[in-house]
């Protein structure tokens, strides 16, 4: 029993520091993407943490996931004054497909062009954009249009046992993740992992040797041309 209780309080504790470490991977990708386009402001980073809090309530999509997205929608042109309703249409779009996170992340490669002014892959799924307007005012009848076709099915879909599911299963992984933070605050886990890679790197080049050849094999090509030169003197004499 205490070998079982041990084993699942340490699958536990990995999870949450998984977790976590997946938290962290999404904000530095979504900062960087920020500080690239000069953005990155402790404002606008508050904003996009909430926002992601935000879509995560909305989509049952995890928040680290909706990061990713405003990293890569960020990178199309994005802004703090934008991101908010781009990502609502993002949401629409993507229940349009289906929703979850293989939807919002075909939705996503597309609103992501059509920030950068490519609207025809919207056709496929019945928004047609009137090409004579700007670009400013095609994203605005996008937007309208996304509204009325995916509003609907966003709402509904939040309310189904999935979208319901989907819920308990990100607010579990928060607290999860909520733990794996307090776990690297208080036990100096980053650092005890750094050092336990440089005594590894050390065991293993101190511990290396030179890799023995293989027993029984030469060079065919150099066994070939020894061959023919053979043949060539005996062909002389």
């Amino acid at each position: 029993l205490v070998v079982a209780a041990l084993a699942t309080m340490g699958k536990a504790f990995t999870s949450m520091i998984g977790k976590f470490a997946e938290a962290e991977v999404s904000l530095a990708k979504m900062d960087a993407a920020l500080a690239a386009n000069g953005l990155f402001t402790d404002e606008n980073r508050e904003q996009y943490i909430k926002l992601s809090e935000e879509m995560q309530n909305l989509t049952a999509v995890g928040d680290n996931v909706w990061q990713d997205v405003f990293a890569a929608l960020t990178q199309f042109g994005a802004t703090p004054e934008t991101i908010g309703k781009i990502s609502m249409a993002t949401a629409q779009l993507s229940s349009v497909m289906g929703g979850g996170e293989s939807g919002l992340k075909t939705a996503t490669q597309l609103m992501s062009k059509v920030i950068a002014g490519y609207t025809t892959g919207l056709s496929r799924y019945g928004i047609i954009v009137d090409t004579t307007k700007t670009k400013t005012e095609q994203q605005e009848e996008i937007f309208k249009k996304l509204a009325r076709v995916g509003g609907g099915q966003l709402e509904a879909m939040s309310t189904t046992l999935i979208g319901q599911w989907g819920q308990l299963k990100n607010v579990t992984g928060d607290l999860m993740e909520a733990f794996g933070r307090l776990i690297d605050k208080t036990t100096g886990l980053r650092a005890t992992l750094e050092n336990t890679v440089e005594i590894f790197a050390f065991w293993a080049e101190w511990m290396d040797t030179a890799r023995d050849k293989t027993e029984g094999l030469t060079n065919s090509q150099a066994d070939a041309l020894a061959t023919q030169a053979q043949i060539s003197t005996a062909t002389e004499e």
